[in-house]
């Protein structure tokens, strides 16, 4: 019984400290004729939503970059340096735009990909690296440095000032479906145990 009960606190506390998790990480807000701001996103991965919010309806953009790279080594010797591998900076990971008040954009920020697997039976791999086939390798896919651009402004006219608006910015970190699936089996513990501990005292 104090087992189950205790299964049932763990779960929820982990929940309450998912939940923490997922605080407002940035909030701006101002009164100005044009809003622009840029920064680097967390190194953590997960779920982040980028949020505008305007007084009138204007022009809202939007913009996410990442640099993405890519190497396949030798499982018995990865520190010869990868036979195979690129990189990609400035990738565009996606934009929004809008003309109106408000303007979402969810992005995932994925863990570290490493994927095993046996070399083929090329010429490719076999000529150019001295890889011989069925040698066990392993490819790391890393996407990082995500950074993005968030614009509000009325018109492209810069020779007319304007009127001024009220805006607000946040960059929140969403919480993952476990978090939801811990408070779940957490309360569904808890219920079970006391419905448990009711059935014996009646007999």
């Amino acid at each position: 019984m104090k087992k189950i009960l205790g299964a049932a606190v763990a779960a929820t506390a982990l929940v309450c400290a998912g939940s923490a998790s997922a605080a407002t990480l940035v909030s701006m807000s101002g009164t100005a004729t044009n809003f622009w701001h840029s920064m680097t996103m967390p190194t953590t991965p997960g779920k982040y939503r980028i949020d505008l919010w305007a007084s009138a309806p204007l022009a809202m953009v939007i913009n996410v970059y990442h640099d993405y790279r890519w190497a396949t080594y030798v499982v018995s010797s990865p520190s010869e340096g990868s036979p195979e591998g690129d990189e990609i900076e400035d990738h565009m990971t996606g934009d929004g735009t809008v003309s109106g008040t408000a303007l979402s954009y969810s992005l995932v920020i994925p863990k570290t990909k490493i994927t095993y697997f046996l070399s083929p039976d090329e010429i490719y791999h076999t000529e150019a690296w001295g890889i011989p086939p069925g040698t066990p390798m392993y490819r790391v896919d890393e996407y990082y440095n995500y950074r993005f651009q968030v614009e509000i402004y009325g018109w492209d006219m810069p020779e007319i000032e304007p009127p001024p608006f009220d805006y607000r910015f946040t960059l929140t970190a969403v919480p993952e479906p476990t978090t939801w699936a811990m408070m779940i089996i957490g309360f569904g513990l808890a219920g079970g145990a006391l419905r448990r501990r009711n059935q014996l005292a009646v007999a």
